[in-house]
This record gives C-alpha cells, structure tokens and sequence, in this order.
C-alpha cells in the first residue's frame, strides 16, 4: 500500500482539493475579525476545487452514469458558498489592506462594488444623504486600491497592525481621518461583526 503510486496520486489531489476547505473552517471557527477574508478564502477553495478538476476525475473512476467525484465535491460546495459569499464578506474583501492585488485581479468589479453599496447602505441606514455617502465611498474605494489620495504613504501598508489582523485599527488610524465614510466602512467590515 505505502508504493502504490496510484493511492498516493489520489490521497495528493483529494487533498489538494480539501485543504483550503479546511483553512476557510479554521479561519471561521478562530474567534478572529474574519470578514475581511472570508471572500478570499472561499475564492482560493473554488480555485483549488477546479485546479484538482482532471486529477480528482482522474484517480477516482467513476461508472457512466455516476457523477464525477470533481462534480460531487462541487456540489458540497455549492451549498454553503451562498452562505459564505454575502455581501458582508465581499465588502470586507474590498476593504482589506492586505489584498489589494485580489481585488484588483477579481473579474466581476461590478458584482463587488453593487454588493458593497448594498452594504454601505445597511451601515449608514437613517442617513438624509445617502447620494453623498454612496459617492464619496466609491471615490474613495478607488483612491484605496490605488494606494492614492490618503492612502499614498509607503509606510501605512507596512504597519504591524497588518499583519497581526488589526486591520480595523488600521482603517482607524489611516482611512478615517481622511475619508469618513471609508473609514467608518472599513472599521466596521474588518473588526468583530456583531447582532
């Protein structure tokens, strides 16, 4: 058993497919501010789920008329992706210092920024002047993934606050003072969410 290459090859590509399965359930069960990594997380397991494509198929032969073991890992994937993927865990991902490059390379941007403006109305729901806010959030995003406006200094993106998941904190000290509706927006999604 322990020379069988072809065991081996399926045990490599079953856990290649699972195993950011199983860091998505870490990072939900840690206690940690989690939104703000969550649409990350669940963009790297549907990656991981399609790179294992051929070799999952592969390794474990199925009959004719038996789904694909890749169909049936999609299918448990699809019932919990809609509850992983709101519009909280989008507007956290655009608003996540550390993953400017995701957001950047994420094909639907209108997906994102429609979810987040959903969101951005929740937070300032009972605001007179919601036009306001909405625009000066979108402006705001932009000059934030271009690292432009408030967001220019070179030192702020290296903070420990970062890297130690404070990043809520870090919305507080850098995005705050200069755009408040970012800055409230940014508090908000990347701390503990509560209610």
């Amino acid at each position: 058993m322990c020379n069988d290459e072809y065991r081996w090859r399926a045990v490599e590509a079953f856990l290649m497919c699972t195993f950011p399965m199983v860091k998505l359930l870490r990072l939900v069960d840690s206690g940690s501010p989690t939104n703000g990594v969550l649409f990350s997380a669940c963009l790297k397991v549907e990656e991981a789920i399609e790179y294992s494509r051929e070799e999952l198929d592969d390794v474990f032969k199925r009959g004719d008329d038996e789904d694909s073991v890749y169909e049936e890992v999609l299918e448990g994937w699809g019932e919990y992706v809609d509850e992983l993927k709101h519009d909280w865990a989008k507007l956290g991902f655009v608003t996540n210092p550390l993953l400017i490059s995701e957001i950047r390379a994420y094909p639907d941007q209108q997906d994102l920024l429609a979810s987040s403006r959903r969101t951005v109305r929740k937070i300032f729901f009972g605001c007179e002047d919601m036009d306001r806010v909405l625009t000066e959030f979108s402006s705001s995003l932009t000059l934030f993934q271009d690292k432009a406006g408030g967001w220019d200094e070179a030192f702020i993106w290296n903070d420990p606050l970062l890297s130690q998941g404070k990043a809520h904190i870090w919305h507080r000290q850098y995005s705050l003072p200069h755009a408040e509706v970012s800055g409230k927006v940014g508090c908000v999604t990347q701390g503990h969410l509560t209610g």
